[in-house]
């Protein structure tokens, strides 16, 4: 049986990390390096984000994919700590596993 927190590792947070790659890069035209840069991630990462061989396995509610794009944007506008960035994921985390049917936890 696997824990929640080992779910959230293992396939949520790399969803979030790709649904923010694909934002970046397909609405906002940032690069893969740019996108690296600012996940601070490694570009082969991002790369594997894109073409979804990593972090495709969940399927987020529109509401969540409209927060992770809001955060996408602010990523963008730049200035965050690591710690910002650290806390931003963590309530798009909070809001998919928030009790609603509209996400697809576990």
């Amino acid at each position: 049986m696997k824990t929640t927190c080992e779910i959230m590792v293992q396939k949520v947070l790399p969803a979030i990390r790709a649904e923010l790659s694909r934002a970046m890069i397909f609405e906002h035209g940032c690069t893969q390096q740019d996108v690296a840069d600012i996940l601070e991630l490694s570009r082969a990462a991002v790369s594997q984000y894109v073409s979804e061989k990593r972090g495709a396995e969940v399927d987020f509610s529109e509401e969540t994919q409209k927060e992770i794009r809001k955060f996408a944007s602010v990523l963008l506008n730049g200035g965050l700590s690591s710690q910002e960035k650290v806390e931003g994921m963590c309530s798009i985390c909070l809001l998919y596993t928030s009790p609603s049917p509209r996400d697809g936890l576990l």
